[in-house]
């Protein structure tokens, strides 16, 4: 909000907003300058309202202060879908309730098997779900919470928790859900295999199925590897900013087979020319490939065993698509803010897409068959 205005921020620091919200670990976020050169009349108006230096957005107090300027602050708000208590709609948004533990851990209401919510004036509780359908119902400023440490009374105005008998304090956040969001991945390094259950499972498994028929998949996991998926999503943040706010990065789902003992070296290091088979090395000049189909290994490959490989999941930026013979695009290097593109076999259905810089693509999930 500017002189009782409200903006909407340019997407790129929108989506560096986002992405950190999303994570209830976070307390704030840097957003980039504004870049008026590549956003027009958008870009002119923002760089008059906040100038060329960068701002610290608060998610407790959500206001924002210029980090050239301590003491210029400016109210900022987020808007989204309704929330899925009050919408069957599918762009619903999910939002999720989490208390701060001992610890300074969030843990999410309802997960642990001790966590207990009641309140006399609704039905009993055991959920973010049902949490947020008393938020929602904005009939009650304040409910009693019960957890480990006793019983607490949860206020919707201060975000708090506090103890009926001792005051103790603990913070509570209202965070969307995304079920394969950027914050898993930037978590402690690990492998952490999904739940068969769970909503992200199912979206994976529900994306294989559009090129592997009927799969068996013995297990799913995610790959947490903080330095390269920072890595990718400066990399975006890098190509975005040179882009029209109109224009999309194009981002696309890729797999890949490897031998199942290369695994642990690329989750730690990233995927290379080096690790991909000889039949496909030899199509690529010491390009990594990557391909449309999970089902790729049947034509390029001369049929690995699925029990001795595993399927990689990559999230790529494809930037601008060109073919061997389109000279009109350079190819991407590794100055501050190189153009993307992407080599493909086909312009118009691609099956094959051929990348030479490593902070264009990082592998998400592990699939086991």
């Amino acid at each position: 909000m500017h002189e009782g205005i409200w903006y909407n921020l340019p997407r790129v620091q929108k989506e560096t907003f986002e992405r950190a919200f999303l994570d209830v670990w976070e307390d704030t976020v840097e957003m980039p300058a504004i870049n008026a050169e590549v956003m027009g009349l958008t870009g002119e108006v923002m760089h008059n309202l906040l100038g060329a230096s960068k701002w610290l957005a608060e998610f407790d107090s959500m206001t924002m202060s210029e980090l050239n300027r301590p003491g210029t602050t400016l109210k900022i708000r987020r808007l989204s879908t309704p929330s899925t208590v009050k919408s069957g709609d599918e762009n619903a948004t999910n939002f999720v309730w989490f208390f701060q533990n001992k610890d300074f851990s969030w843990v999410e209401f309802g997960c642990a098997e001790e966590t207990n919510v009641m309140s006399p004036l609704v039905s009993p509780l055991s959920s973010s779900y049902d949490i947020e359908k008393c938020y929602e119902s904005q009939k009650w400023d304040t409910m009693e919470v019960s957890i480990t440490d006793g019983v607490f009374e949860l206020s919707f105005t201060s975000m708090k928790l506090t103890h009926k008998s001792t005051q103790e304090e603990m913070k509570v956040r209202r965070r969307p859900e995304c079920a394969r969001s950027d914050v898993n991945h930037l978590r402690t390094k690990n492998q952490v295999e999904l739940s068969v259950t769970s909503k992200e499972f199912r979206d994976v498994r529900r994306f294989l199925f559009r090129s592997l028929k009927l799969p068996e998949i013995v297990s799913i996991k995610r790959v947490q590897n903080p330095e390269l998926w920072a890595a990718f999503k400066k990399r975006q943040d890098e190509v975005s900013s040179d882009y029209s706010s109109d224009e999309l990065l194009n981002i696309h789902t890729l797999f890949h087979w490897v031998e199942k003992n290369m695994v642990e070296k690329i989750c730690s290091s990233q995927f290379e020319w080096k690790h991909q088979c000889e039949e496909v090395r030899s199509l690529c000049d010491q390009n990594v490939v990557l391909f449309r189909s999970a089902e790729f290994h049947h034509t390029s490959c001369p049929s690995p065993s699925v029990r001795d490989h595993r399927l990689l999941v990559f999230k790529v930026l494809a930037g601008k698509i060109r073919t061997a013979s389109d000279t009109s695009h350079p190819e991407c290097s590794t100055t501050s803010h190189p153009e993307c593109s992407t080599e493909v076999d086909n312009e118009f259905l691609p099956d094959r897409f051929m990348k030479n810089d490593k902070r264009d693509y990082c592998l998400e999930y592990i699939v086991e068959m």
